[in-house]
């Protein structure tokens, strides 16, 4: 079951902060949902992709000395 978490928790072999949509085990999940902890997650939502920049290094601008 894909649950959104509310609050942070942490099992033996897991944790969630506030705000992850995390897949569950459905007896899991639903103690999660009844203590608050969490909500259930429609099946057609979609996780975002994670937004991502591209950092490009300052132009190097050259100059050339005049001959002599």
């Amino acid at each position: 079951m894909r649950i959104k978490m509310l609050t942070a928790v942490a099992g033996i072999r897991w944790s969630a902060s506030a705000g992850d949509v995390i897949d569950m085990d459905d007896a899991t999940a639903k103690r999660l949902i009844a203590k608050g902890a969490a909500e259930p997650v429609p099946a057609e939502y979609v996780t975002p992709e994670p937004e991502t920049a591209e950092i490009r290094p300052p132009e190097q601008a050259v100059a050339r000395r005049k001959k002599q």
